[in-house]
């Protein structure tokens, strides 16, 4: 399967980082659209403001959700896309899975790829 448009979700730490430097290698690769957006929890102070460019020269909404997997899986299948690259901890198995990322897996229709 050739992928056309990943969405990759960050709340800007580390393993979101790492993801996003897949997911734009993986669009680079593919010559696939890529779309990036920040989510959140509510409440949660944030460290950007807006729209912001991330490192990986990727332009995304910050987007404030109460339950963030909800806003991930809502945005894949507003803009289309057929990808989401997501970041973990590094740690193995099923319990590395942080709860957004698990809750992304198991609820989105769109296939999910976990880097670590």
């Amino acid at each position: 399967m050739s992928y056309r448009h990943i969405l990759v979700p960050t709340d800007g730490g580390a393993p979101a980082r790492r993801a996003t430097a897949v997911a734009v290698a993986l669009a680079r690769a593919l010559g696939a659209r890529l779309t990036s957006v920040y989510v959140v929890p509510e409440g949660v102070p944030t460290l950007f403001s807006g729209d912001k460019l991330y490192g990986s020269g990727v332009l995304g909404p910050r987007t404030l959700a109460r339950s963030p997997w909800r806003a991930i899986t809502r945005t894949a299948t507003a803009h289309g896309c057929d990808l989401i690259v997501m970041g973990t901890r590094g740690v193995r198995g099923m319990a590395a899975l942080g709860s957004q990322t698990l809750k992304t897996v198991a609820n989105s229709r769109v296939p999910v790829l976990v880097c670590g």
